[in-house]
């Protein structure tokens, strides 16, 4: 089963990274959310890099496996990468980002 979490990275409404676990555990710093309150974030996200790119690019647009010590990201990038290109393991279900 999986878990959503989200982490809020500065003072604004619009500057959160999303992840999800299937472990159970829980990443420290992140806040624990349903998966309809993650898909929100990740679709308010792709609504706001089409409508108004001036306030987007803080958030991400699809929620990515947590990555245990992947501090700036490179993992889940690679992963995000890798499901819109259609390759390796990953793909995209919804705004979720899963091991095929």
């Amino acid at each position: 089963m999986k878990h959503y979490f989200v982490c809020y990275t500065r003072d604004f409404g619009n500057t959160y990274d999303l992840c999800y676990t299937e472990d159970g555990s829980t990443p420290e710093g992140y806040e624990r959310i349903t998966r309809k309150e993650a898909e929100k974030n990740a679709r308010a996200e792709a609504r706001r890099r089409k409508d108004n790119p001036n306030f987007a690019y803080y958030a991400p647009e699809y929620i990515t496996p947590y990555f245990p010590g992947d501090d700036d990201g490179e993992k889940a990038e690679d992963a995000k990468n890798d499901a819109l290109t259609s390759r390796w393991k990953w793909t995209i279900n919804g705004r979720i980002i899963v091991k095929k």
